[in-house]
């Protein structure tokens, strides 16, 4: 199975109750899955209660992102630390807002660096960057 990027954001940010997170981290233990999970929670509850986003599909928190992308809006810390921590998201915002093809996306997943995109304008700035599943497999899997 190979999930498109869409997909993959789809079960992460809109259904409430997924196996997203065992799916994606299950291979680095169940305590990772939960931390993972409780981010993705936390992060649905923070995009629906403070920014007032939709939780039913992904297309307001794209708009939120082309917005950003376009410094139309000043984007939280917290949406800039879920988007850097969760290679999910950075993707979906490199597919819908960068409209960066499948291929280019994939080839430098858990490279790509949401923060370094804002701050430099090239998420691939940093080139000892790390994203959290890279960090994750350096952790558990030596």
């Amino acid at each position: 199975m190979n999930p498109s990027v869409n997909e993959l954001a789809k079960y992460w940010y809109v259904y409430p109750d997924s196996n997203i997170c065992a799916l994606i981290y299950g291979s680095f233990g169940q305590q990772v899955v939960e931390y993972q999970e409780s981010i993705r929670k936390r992060f649905r509850s923070y995009c629906s209660i403070k920014l007032n986003l939709s939780l039913d599909h992904l297309e307001d928190l794209i708009s939120l992102y082309d917005k950003v992308n376009k410094k139309e809006v000043i984007p939280q810390s917290a949406l800039i630390d879920i988007t850097e921590l969760e290679f999910v998201l950075s993707e979906l915002f490199q597919s819908e807002v960068l409209k960066k093809s499948p291929e280019e996306i994939l080839s430098n997943r858990f490279k790509w660096s949401f923060k370094n995109h804002l701050k430099h304008g090239d998420g691939l700035y940093n080139k000892s960057y790390m994203g959290t599943y890279i960090k994750y497999e350096q952790w558990y899997k030596k």
